[in-house]
């Protein structure tokens, strides 16, 4: 039996102004929220670090680096963004986690970049946003590069394997994007598409089921 993969309840209920506010950002640009998963992902981290400021230009971003016990990449970023000019500094926010927040920060998304682990991909499913996916390599029986290939293939996400993932292919996706929302509407059309949005409530009846 296919349930879905479960979510955190409540995740639908963000509401964009309030995600705005929280992050410090203005409702006349687009926001890109860059996240690695749970522990980040250096990687990404450090490519995007390389795009700065040039996305800053048309964009502000939420840069979502994992807790320092797994990398060194907030610490960083943080001074990495102290060195940004005046003028973009503050679109440019790094958090180490996002945790009751991220209801939020979905929803004043407009793009996410970020790894393919199963909780991310049902989530951007789930709130129906446009991605750019860069899978983890390596990871067991390449779970991630199949995550990603259920959005791809469903015309909701860009997948982009690490060793091509850039920082000038990067920018020539994000920029692209950002450039075109018609299609970033397409991919979040795409992306509720292929949405389990009873996962939990099928699974508990599996559950249930069972037990009888």
């Amino acid at each position: 039996v296919v349930t879905g993969n479960p979510i955190r309840a409540g995740l639908s209920a963000g509401d964009r102004a309030r995600g705005l506010r929280a992050l410090g950002f203005s409702d006349d640009l687009p926001v890109v929220y860059v996240t690695g998963g749970a522990r980040g992902a250096s990687p990404i981290n450090q490519r995007i670090a390389a795009l700065l400021p040039d996305i800053l230009d048309r964009a502000q971003i939420v840069h979502q680096t994992g807790p320092l016990s797994a990398n060194p990449d907030a610490d960083n970023l943080a001074q990495r963004r102290e060195s940004l000019p005046e003028a973009v500094r503050h679109r440019y926010r790094v958090v180490e986690f996002l945790g009751d927040e991220l209801p939020d920060v979905y929803a004043a998304a407009d793009l996410v970049v970020g790894r393919a682990g199963a909780g991310t991909i049902a989530e951007l499913a789930y709130v129906g946003l446009p991605s750019i996916l860069v899978p983890l390599p390596g990871a067991r029986g390449d779970e991630q590069a199949r995550n990603a290939q259920v959005l791809g293939d469903a015309g909701a996400a860009i997948v982009i394997e690490q060793h091509d993932a850039t920082p000038d292919r990067l920018r020539t996706e994000i920029v692209g994007l950002l450039d075109n929302p018609e299609r970033r509407a397409r991919m979040a059309k795409a992306a509720q598409a292929v949405a389990r949005p009873d996962a939990a409530a099928r699974l508990a009846d599996e559950l249930l089921s069972l037990a009888r």
